[in-house]
This record gives C-alpha cells, sequence and structure tokens, in this order.
C-alpha cells in the first residue's frame, strides 16, 4: 500500500479529478482527501479496499463522481446515502449482497453500476442489468426509488402510522406515491420486496434484505393488513369507504325482500284471477 499525503494528492488533481486506481490500497486516506474538496470526480477502482468506514460518508460529501469498482468491498456503511451530491457511482465487481437503506436519500445519483455482485435476488430484480448508458441511469433511478420507498414505510411503520394511509406497503406495492416501483411488484416471481434490519455494534444497521428465505421472518414484522376492509384498489378503506359499504349492503338486502314481497302479491293476484275466471266459466256453461 502506498502512503499518500496531501501534497502528493493534490499532485495527481487534473480537472478536479483525483486518480487512485491500481494502486494496491486496502485502505482509503480519507483525512487527506477530506483536505482537498476541489476533487470531486475520485476513483478507487482496482485496489483491495474491503470495507468503507462511515467517516468516508461524512467526510468527502463533496463528491460527485465515486469509482469503487474491482475492489473487495462487501458492505456499505449505513450512512453512505449522506453522499448526496454524488451523480455516478461504480460498484462494478466487487462482494456486495445488500445495499443501505440510507441510499434511498440519494436523489441526484443518475448512473449506478451494480453488476457482478452477489446482489440479493430481488434487489437485482429492482438493479436490472447495466449493459449500456441507459441501462445504468436506469438502475440509479429504480434503485434509489426502491429505497428510498423502504425507508419511507420504516419511518410510517416507527411512527405508528397505518399501512396504505401515507406510502403503502413495500412489500407489495401501491399506495400515496407509490416510490416502489411504480404499484407494480418490479419482481415477476411474487415475492415482493422484504425488508430486514441487520443490526450491528450500535444495533442501528439498516439495510435491505431480499432473499426468499427473509420472507417469513419479514411478514412477521410487516403488518400487511390484510383482514382490514379494502377499496377498489386493494388499499384499507377509510371509515366513511366502510360505513357506506355498510349501508349499501343493508339497501341490497331491504331491496331483494321488497322483491320477493311483490313477486308474492303477483302470484296471488293471478292465482285469484285464474279460479274466479273459473267459476265465472262453470256459471255460463251452466
Amino acid at each position: 500500500m502506498l502512503g499518500f499525503t496531501k501534497e502528493s494528492l493534490r499532485k495527481r488533481i487534473e480537472d478536479n479529478e483525483l486518480d487512485l486506481s491500481v494502486q494496491e490500497l486496502e485502505k482509503i486516506p480519507i483525512k487527506e482527501l477530506s483536505e482537498l474538496p476541489k476533487a470531486t470526480h475520485l476513483d478507487l477502482s482496482s485496489n483491495k479496499i474491503s470495507i468503507i468506514p462511515e467517516r468516508f460518508s461524512t467526510e468527502l460529501i463533496h463528491l460527485v463522481q465515486l469509482d469503487l469498482s474491482q475492489n473487495d468491498i462487501t458492505e456499505l456503511p449505513d450512512n453512505f446515502g449522506d453522499l448526496v451530491r454524488l451523480r455516478r457511482l461504480d460498484l462494478y465487481k466487487n462482494n456486495i449482497a445488500l445495499l443501505p437503506i440510507s441510499m434511498g436519500q440519494m436523489k441526484k445519483l443518475r448512473w449506478l453500476d451494480l453488476k457482478d455482485n452477489p446482489l440479493e435476488r430481488n434487489l437485482t430484480a429492482v438493479a436490472g442489468d447495466c449493459l449500456d448508458e441507459k441501462a445504468c441511469k436506469n438502475c440509479a433511478s429504480e434503485v434509489v426509488a426502491f429505497l428510498s420507498g423502504v425507508q419511507n414505510y420504516l419511518e410510517e411503520q416507527a411512527a405508528g402510522i397505518p399501512n396504505g394511509e401515507v406510502g403503502g406497503d413495500p412489500l407489495v406495492g401501491g399506495g400515496g406515491d407509490q416510490p416502489v416501483g411504480r404499484g407494480d411488484t418490479p419482481v415477476g416471481e411474487g415475492e415482493g420486496h422484504n425488508v430486514a434490519k441487520k443490526r450491528r455494534k450500535k444495533g442501528k444497521s439498516k439495510r435491505v434484505e431480499t432473499s426468499s428465505s427473509a420472507v417469513a421472518e419479514s411478514t412477521d414484522r410487516v403488518d400487511l393488513n390484510y383482514d382490514e376492509p379494502r377499496d377498489f384498489r386493494g388499499e384499507p378503506a377509510t371509515r366513511t369507504q366502510t360505513h357506506n359499504n355498510v349501508k349499501r349492503k343493508e339497501s341490497g338486502s331491504f331491496n331483494r325482500i321488497l322483491i320477493t314481497i311483490i313477486l308474492l302479491l303477483v302470484v296471488a293476484l293471478v292465482t285469484g284471477w285464474f279460479y274466479i275466471g273459473q267459476s265465472i266459466v262453470k256459471e255460463l256453461s251452466l
């Protein structure tokens, strides 16, 4: 691993770009980089980096473009989403399976490459294949929208807001602004999106887990409200909607009873006239 000083790094900057690729780096010189806010484009590709410290996200918030491709990174820090100015992120060919929910805050992200990572299956379906520029742009928007939806959902649950009243349930899609898959389940296998909280030292780590093995555990923690009355869109019905439904049912029952009575009266009337007619015919024949 090469040792870098602030001055040696400054000399490497060209047009806001700092290239530290293929340097056998195992650790990122965060302190020195934080003193160079001009370097908004940072290339750390093709090194031996396995850990991204939380300090990285708090001290390098000036980054606009970040290349971490072809390293040995297994996970990103929980606060990675604090890099809110980031527009381009390359994570190609690492060992990342989960993404921190905080990445839902990265609203400026326009390009994302997650190829050749052992992503959980449903997260892979959200990210898609970054085979060209358009696909990588789509990957960025879909992943940010997905994680933003999960983050909103967890905040609603923490605040005690019932499913469907604000943002809907990210496990099944739908609801208010429909941040996850825009009302559709972006996975064609009917598993939905499964959320797990991954506890670390402080017990605050939250990550998105989408493997089928997490389905049972996730649904234990998430109230899907399947027993509640629902409107025509499948969302939980409001109290007014439920009251109206009851009134319609009562009205329908009354109408059916009234129709039955009328039919019985008509039958009785027709039968009566039939017997009267027969009596008149008999008298005339006599």
